[in-house]
């Protein structure tokens, strides 16, 4: 390196110099000529020196010297690093962690320059993913695999920051180590009751190595269920070893009709070692069919009665191995003494019905035929039927075949008994089964005499057995003659016949005939109200005249019927000459004539050329004011009379004032709420009549026609009106049919009973521990319920919870074969809990179109407006007469007085009054399905809507019939001196409301002399609230059909004031009753903390719990005013009362005969002011 050049001047011009060095630094300059240089063997470090002196000494020619000292300064150079010791080559193994720090004496830099590191791959690239390098460390981590095996070059580099770096170069050599293999899941699928062989290619997709080493043989490590897993036919035992080429030999069998899924675990190695893990084998075998197999079934039946089958008939009898159920089955042979049939159609030889409609199949055995019978069958899961048929066999029970009895005529002459002999009774008798006539039993009594008994008149319904018929007679009314009749039936000792008959009675006059002209007529006398007589008429007596007498303007009726060839009829004036009407009804069609008629006498004429006998019924009604009549022929816009009457009778009642009579003509009135416009007077009231001896019908029900078919035997057609859920009612010929429920009832819907209804096997309550009156969840279980999950969802629910008191609705929420959730109001726990769900709990299901299942149910679709129906035969509903429920009330004399009504019939409405209805007269009429529902009020004491409900004060229902009623019959729900009396009730109640048949509330109301029946409530007569009143005379039977803990005559909380409850007939209380359930039965009569009452001469026998019973009264504990007398009542069953609570001070009970030691207390002690004279 050149420092620079040397110079000098001299003063001497011309002088050459020479340069040397007198001090050369220590050797590390150098001159060349005038050039100073760095020595080459010195390197100038700025590092250690940054200046140097050095001498230089110049010569000229003279050999004169001078010497000069210069200072270099040494200007600061960078020096690349360089590399103090080499990296030593290093070795990894594969999946063990690598690290190597390269040592800090490996690079040096001269000037002391901090260095920073880096690392590649020696051609410059970077480093494995595996391998990372730390510049601050100098380190190098990573762990490879055995891919990563092998040598590679990694260069490290030293930088100094100043441009100058300096690399070393080492190898890392990377040493292979074997991986475990890993195994995952593995699937193989085969057929039911048949070998799987395995091969390698089911385990080698579930086979895996990282070394890329292939399975060399597997281990089982877990057995799998459900079947064994062999090797060339020999069990395969737990961590057995099988050579990866052996997998062919390898199988799995199945247990015998075993389907599904069943597993192995194994593991595999590749020869060297295992998976850590094991795997799992899944196995799935496919279900294959098997046939099933079906035993023979039994079912039972009576005499003259189908069977129908049921799905549970077959499902009993069919078993299959693969869990399927029955499909269909097929009739391979049929039964003999009977026909099978299918939906009314008889069944053939091997013909399939599908199990949705076994429900169709019905045996009918031959008519009389009893014993044993047989079919075989088979059934099919859908794909195979069984291997064997089985055998269907049938038992008919023998059933006691009604007789058959026919009609007879006897004849006698005027004034004259008749005396009957068994002969005449015995010959109109037949019984297939051979049985002899055992009693006969008069059904309907004879008008204008008396059926006697050995000399006492005979009643209704009375039995008399075969060997005193010879003392049955009958004695006509004083110079009556004519045709009279009485109903009969006969019993073989075990059944009566199906239908009751007639004893026609022809009473004559002693000449035996009416005339053959008006001078002979055959005079009637008087007429008043209704008149049979009868003869013959024909070829050789083509003429019968016969005249009456009017005693004042009448409406007359007359009927020429009962003919065996034609007749015709004329009424004919006083003369006997004029014809005023005649009738010439072809054939043995009845002849009819009606017309009013002034007083007078009057001829009638029987025409007839061929012989013929006849009856004739005359009847006449007064008219004792103006009149108005209404007709189904008429018009609004005619004036009311006979030959123009109105359509309607409220168009009547519109005009009517007092003393006016409205006569309706015989006919169907589609009417509601017919209401007076005027009162009428004390003695003049306003009148609503049938004309005389003719029906006359207010209905509040609507014909539905427009039927199609829905599916099977459910027809459909709209009904545009809707009364509500509940209580729409539907009616056929006639006949209330049944809102589609489960379970079904065979029989008729208003007399429905306990045992009618399903019955839990246990019920519950989701908290017992909740509020009165909140909404709850209940559950019953029931063995019974066979439906699938959810069947019911949504459906209504009727059920009278705990101790069978009170039933009300509720809304099912979920539902499964054998249990029901549903909601509902709850009253609290009550009594012993007697309002909660529990075991053997009445209940049913309804309001659901998935219970319409059988004949006579039906149900309403509110959204679509349409009705489905199951007609009574299961075939088109347009083949009967068809009605629904429209119309509530019949009459609403609100606010009326002075009204009668008499012989009327009002059918599927009611008859209202309110507090301000007087004097009001109801006579004679006949109220059918006056009330309905199925909607259950949640108060307990309220009711339902009654047939007849009386408010006011001097109301009188008289000789009426009322029957058919979701509630009460006869209501009298306050006011004073209201009558009941001679009425016939029954089958009220039927949706077990909180009702009785007749209820007597008010001041001074009387009870007297009517027969009650058949009332679902657990009360025939109910006398809650009566003040000063009288309940005498009634004959009072069959109350709680569905309802217990009550009385045929039953009083509640009620202070009497003097009641009477007197010469009653109470008896065959049959509620049900079983204290382990809660259930207490019904007594005869029942004061429940009732007092002031007489209880006197009353006849009680065979009731479900008891005859009569007390409980204490719970207020005026002091009042020493206070009587209630019990005495000179005949009783059967116990008598019953308890005073643990309250106080029965002042009840006297004495006279009374019952049965021995059947006096009961709850409690041991008897209250001292209690006196009990037996």
């Amino acid at each position: 390196m050149v420092i620079g050049t040397l110079s000098a001047n001299d003063v001497d011009a011309g002088d050459t110099h020479t340069y040397s060095l007198v001090d050369d630094a220590e050797g590390r300059f150098v001159l060349e000529g005038d050039r100073l240089k760095v020595a080459a063997s010195n390197l100038l470090n700025y590092e250690t020196d940054t200046t140097h002196t050095i001498a230089v000494r110049v010569t000229d020619s003279a050999g004169n010297t001078f010497d000069k000292n210069f200072t270099i300064i040494v200007t600061d150079i960078n020096e690349t690093p360089t590399i103090g010791s080499a990296i030593a080559n290093q070795n990894a193994s594969a999946k063990n962690a690598f690290s190597y720090t390269v040592p800090a004496n490996t690079f040096a830099d001269p000037d002391g320059d901090n260095l920073t590191y880096s690392a590649t791959l020696a051609n410059g690239s970077a480093l494995p993913t595996w391998l990372s390098f730390n510049p601050s460390t100098r380190t190098f981590s990573g762990t490879p695999t055995n891919q990563d095996a092998g040598n590679i070059d990694i260069k490290v580099t030293a930088t100094d920051g100043q441009g100058g770096n300096i690399s070393d170069i080492f190898t890392l050599s990377i040493t292979k180590v074997n991986s475990a293999p890993t195994v995952t899941n593995i699937s193989i699928t085969g057929n039911e009751d048949s070998n799987i062989t395995f091969s390698a290619a089911n385990f080698t997709p579930g086979f895996s190595d990282i070394d890329g080493d292939t399975i060399a043989k597997i281990k089982i490590t877990g057995l799998p269920t459900n079947g064994i897993l062999k090797l060339n036919g020999t069990p395969v035992s737990i961590n057995q070893e099988i050579n990866i080429t052996n997998i062919s030999q390898l199988t799995f069998t199945p247990a015998a009709n075993f389907n599904g899924n069943t597993s192995f675990t194994w593991n595999a190695t590749d020869g060297k070692t295992y998976a850590a893990t094991n795997a799992v084998g899944n196995i799935t075998v496919n279900n294959i069919n098997d046939a099933p197999t079906v035993t023979n079934l039994s079912l039972t039946g009576n005499e003259d009665s189908n069977i129908t089958f049921s799905t549970a008939n077959f499902t009993s009898g069919f078993s299959d191995i693969d869990g399927d159920t029955i499909a269909k089955i097929k009739i391979t042979e049929l039964p003999t003494n009977g026909i099978l049939q299918l939906n009314g159609t008889p069944v053939s030889i091997n013909q399939e019905i599908n199990i949705t409609n076994i429900s169709q199949l019905t045996f009918t055995p031959d008519a009389n035929f009893n014993g044993t019978t047989s079919f075989t069958w088979n059934a099919t899961d859908g794909k195979t039927y069984a291997a064997t048929d089985a055998v269907g066999n049938i038992t008919i029970n023998k059933v006691n075949d009604a007789p058959t009895i026919a009609q007879f005529s006897v004849t006698t002459k005027q004034n004259t008994d008749i005396q009957f002999t068994a002969a005449k009774f015995t010959d109109n008798f037949s019984d297939i089964d051979a049985d002899q006539l055992a009693k006969i039993k008069i059904t309907g009594l004879p008008a204008y005499g008396t059926l006697k008994l050995n000399g006492a008149a005979v009643g209704l319904n009375q039995e008399i057995n075969v060997a005193n018929l010879n003392q049955l007679t009958f004695t006509p009314n004083t110079f009556f003659n004519g045709n009279t009749s009485f109903s009969w039936n006969a019993s073989d000792g075990v059944a009566y016949a199906a239908a009751s008959v007639k004893a026609n009675i022809a009473v004559y006059y002693p000449d035996d005939r009416p005339g053959n002209t008006p001078v002979e007529a055959w005079n009637l006398g008087t007429l008043e109200g209704t008149r049979p007589v009868g003869d013959f008429v024909g070829a050789t007596d083509p003429l019968d005249y016969y005249k009456f007498t009017l005693g004042s303007r009448s409406n007359f009726r007359v009927v020429l019927d009962d003919l065996t060839a034609n007749a015709d009829l004329q009424l004919i004036d006083s003369t006997g000459k004029t014809v005023l009407k005649f009738s010439a009804n072809t054939g043995t069609n009845a002849d009819i004539i009606t017309t009013p008629l002034n007083a007078g006498q009057y001829y009638l004429l029987v025409k007839g050329n061929t012989d013929t006998s006849y009856n004739l019924e005359l009847s006449s009604q007064a008219i004792t004011g103006p009149a108005y009549y209404v007709s189904e022929t008429g018009s609004d816009n005619n004036p009311g009379t006979f030959n123009k009457p109105f359509r309607t009778i409220q168009k009547a009642a519109d005009l009517a004032q007092a003393g006016d009579t409205i006569y309706i003509r015989e006919g169907t009135y589609r009417e509601g709420d017919i209401r007076p416009k005027s009162d009428g007077a004390a003695d003049k009231p306003i009148t609503f009549t049938a004309y005389t001896n003719e029906d006359a019908v207010i209905s509040g029900a609507e014909v539905i026609t427009g039927w199609t078919k829905h599916n099977n035997q459910v027809y459909k057609a709209k009904m545009n009106w809707d009364l509500g859920e509940g209580n729409n009612q539907i009616f056929v010929n006639g006949k209330m049919m049944v809102e589609a429920r489960w379970p079904n009832i065979p029989g008729d819907p208003t007399a429905i009973t306990y045992t009618d209804n399903a019955r839990s096997d246990s019920g519950s309550i989701d908290n017992y521990n909740a509020p009165a009156n909140s909404q709850r969840i209940g559950t019953y279980l029931d063995g019974d319920l066979t439906q699938a999950a959810g069947f019911w969802n949504g459906a209504k629910i009727n059920f009278t919870p705990g101790n069978n008191w009170y039933p009300q609705n509720g809304t099912i929420i979920s539902s499964a074969p054998g249990k029901i959730d549903f909601d509902f109001t709850w009253r609290g726990p009550g009594e012993d809990y007697g309002y909660t769900p529990d075991k053997q709990d009445a209940y049913y299901i309804w309001g659901t179109l998935k219970a319409l299942d059988a004949p006579r149910e039906w149900y309403y679709d509110a959204n679509t407006q349409e009705l489905y129906f199951w007609s009574p035969n299961g075939d088109d509903p347009s083949n009967y007469v068809v009605e629904a429920k429209q119309r509530d009330r019949a009459f609403n004399l609100f606010g009326r007085s002075h009204v009668t009504l008499e012989n009327l019939t009002v059918f599927g409405s009611r008859i209202h009054t309110n507090n301000k209805t007087n004097n009001l007269v109801i006579d004679g009429l006949e109220v059918l399905y006056g009330s309905h529902t199925q909607n259950i009020p949640y108060t307990l004491m309220s009711g339902g809507t009654p047939s007849i409900m009386i408010e006011g004060n001097n109301n009188i229902v008289r000789n009426s019939y009322v029957a058919y009623s979701a509630a009460g019959g006869i209501k009298v729900s306050s006011g004073t001196g209201n009558i009941v009396e001679n009425n016939i009730v029954q089958n009220t109640a039927y949706a077990a409301l909180n009702d009785a048949a007749i209820r007597g509330s008010g001041t001074n109301t009387q009870i007297i002399g009517n027969t009650a029946f058949n009332n679902g409530m657990a009360k025939v007569i109910d006398l809650y609230q009566m003040e000063s009143g009288k309940a005498l005379y009634n004959e009072v039977y069959n109350g709680g059909l569905q309802t217990s803990d009550g009385a045929g005559i039953f009083v509640f909380k009620t202070d009497g004031k003097r009641s009477e409850i007197a010469y009653n007939a109470v008896h065959d209380m049959l509620a049900p009753s079983d204290w382990s359930l809660r259930h207490y039965g019904m007594t005869g009569i029942y004061l429940d903390r009732s007092y002031n009452w007489d209880v006197h001469h009353n006849v009680i026998w065979n009731n479900s719990d008891g005859s009569i019973k007390l409980l204490p009264r719970l207020e005026r504990l002091n009042d020493t005013s206070i009587q209630t007398r019990i005495y000179n009542n005949t009783a059967t069953g116990h008598i019953w009362f308890r005073h643990n609570e309250g106080t029965m001070a002042g009840t006297e009970f004495k006279n009374n005969i019952f049965q021995r030691r059947n006096v009961e207390c709850r409690y041991k002690t008897l209250h001292k002011k209690l006196h009990l004279c037996l």
